[in-house]
């Protein structure tokens, strides 16, 4: 019997696929009793089951901190933290698998032909964390598994170590240096420069994640916020939406969300064409959207805007970049500092250094640009929300969900605008597409909005459809 190539590559393509799905089936499996064994500390992250996926097929477990519940997020990761090579052993025992005895260190490399590993190979699993080799008895399988978390070097806690290390090389007599946290900012509080000569991480969750205490008391310490990467894109997130429950477009804003979606079982499930869709909606320029952007930025402290009170939930200024970098300030500015600061007049030939990066914002600036904060609803099917402190206990009663239990199916936050999928819709858009016939923007060009319900037409989108009929007569009356 003879077959052709292209049947015998339709095969082998159709053997390799059931053969990754069997494996990301085992691989999942595997994940889910590390969580249990972890007693919710960790959950299941991601799955990498080709050798071109970080080079080798692996498992990888995030620490559970976004349950919905604050006081458990902070728990979680407050745990993990404190967690060493011990704890990770316990957990995989606890989850009925064996450890090989096998570690592939982080920033080093893993060994030629273990686990799928290809000979030749430059690279190590994970830049921060170590990987455990685990077997599971039941089917014999063997896979890394990186644990995130525990007495690792973070992204932040390497942020922290190079400044301090800057700190460090610059401070050349032991004494301190003096840093200006935004020389060019509109509030002297923030142009004055303070005495420093450490750098700390603040413990928990709170908005700042560093602090340069002053050498001259609390009033001179510096509180910042550090985030990776050197684009919008590679920002995090901006906030979350749990302290800013009682602002009326926070409010708003999930309803809409809850409106244009399913529930079921005591679940959201957002739309879907294929894939489930993000929505966002943009933030003007009213006293309450303006506050909201200066909370989501500097923290749930930070109004009223004053040049006081500065602290762990009202931060100085967020800073940007892989690595963060201590600036001599340029003579001119210096100067001048000098000259509106009487009490450094007397030493003219001290340095005065500021804190920079990729980007930079200070109190109270809003982000512009790339970096706008927008509300921003995407799936999260491990979260639970808290969604009756979000919206009125009628309205979610009247969709099918109980204001006193958690949720799952979607997570709220506040993202820098160009941090956004690309399938996110604006809100209005999708509410309105039933009467514009499209949603214009739409990734997938002009599309009509597939019915997940009988009655797609929502209250909301009504009113806003029938408004800008109004708008639009008026103004075509006046004209």
């Amino acid at each position: 019997m003879q077959i052709s190539e292209t049947r015998l590559r339709k095969i082998i393509y159709a053997m390799l696929a059931e053969s990754k799905s069997d494996m990301r089936s085992s691989m999942t499996n595997i994940g889910k009793r590390l969580a249990a064994a972890s007693d919710g500390v960790y959950k299941l992250g991601s799955l990498f089951t080709g050798q071109k996926s970080r080079n080798a097929p692996h498992i990888r477990m995030n620490v559970n901190n976004d349950t919905g519940d604050d006081k458990l997020d902070v728990k979680n990761k407050e745990t993990s933290l404190n967690l060493s090579k011990s704890d990770f052993l316990k957990y995989i025992e606890a989850a009925g698998l064996e450890f090989t005895g096998d570690i592939i260190p982080r920033l080093s490399t893993p060994p030629e032909g273990q686990a799928g590993i290809p000979a030749g190979n430059d690279k190590q699993l994970s830049k921060s964390r170590d990987a455990y080799r685990v077997k599971d008895p039941g089917s014999g399988e063997e896979y890394y598994v990186v644990f995130a978390g525990g007495s690792t070097t973070s992204l932040e806690a390497a942020q922290i170590q190079g400044i301090s290390d800057q700190l460090r090389a610059l401070i050349v007599d032991g004494s301190a240096l003096l840093i200006s946290p935004d020389p060019s900012s509109e509030f002297d509080e923030l142009r004055r420069p303070r005495w420093v000569r450490t750098i700390e991480k603040v413990p928990g969750t709170p908005k700042a994640d560093a602090k340069m205490p002053g050498v001259n008391g609390e009033y001179d310490s510096i509180y910042i916020s550090l985030k990776g990467g050197t684009q919008a894109k590679h920002h995090q997130q901006w906030s979350g939406f749990t302290q800013h429950a009682d602002y009326g477009i926070i409010r708003d804003f999930v309803k809409r969300v809850i409106s244009v979606s399913d529930v079921n079982d005591g679940k959201i499930y957002l739309p879907s064409d294929g894939k489930t869709r993000p929505f966002h909606m943009e933030m003007g320029n009213s006293p309450e959207e303006m506050s909201l952007k200066t909370l989501s930025v500097y923290g749930p402290d930070a109004l009223p805007i004053n040049q006081k009170n500065f602290g762990v939930d009202k931060i100085h200024m967020v800073v940007q970049a892989p690595m963060p970098q201590i600036t001599a300030v340029d003579p001119g500015t210096a100067e001048a500092l000098r000259d509106e600061f009487v009490e450094f007049s007397t030493i003219p030939g001290e340095m005065i250094y500021t804190l920079g990066g990729a980007h930079k914002v200070s109190y109270p600036e809003i982000p512009e640009g790339s970096y706008t904060p927008v509300l921003h609803a995407r799936y999260d099917g491990t979260s639970r929300l808290k969604i009756g402190n979000l919206a009125d206990a009628s309205f979610l009663e009247k969709v099918g969900l109980d204001p006193s239990e958690s949720t799952k199916g979607v997570r709220f936050l506040v993202y820098p605008t160009d941090k956004l999928p690309k399938r996110s819709l604006d809100i209005e858009a999708y509410e309105l597409a039933p009467f514009t016939g499209g949603l214009e923007g739409d990734p997938l060009e002009k599309i009509k909005r597939v019915p997940q319900k009988d009655s797609i037409v929502t209250a909301e989108a009504l009113r806003l459809y029938v408004r800008n009929m109004l708008l639009e007569f008026y103004q075509n009356e006046n004209n």
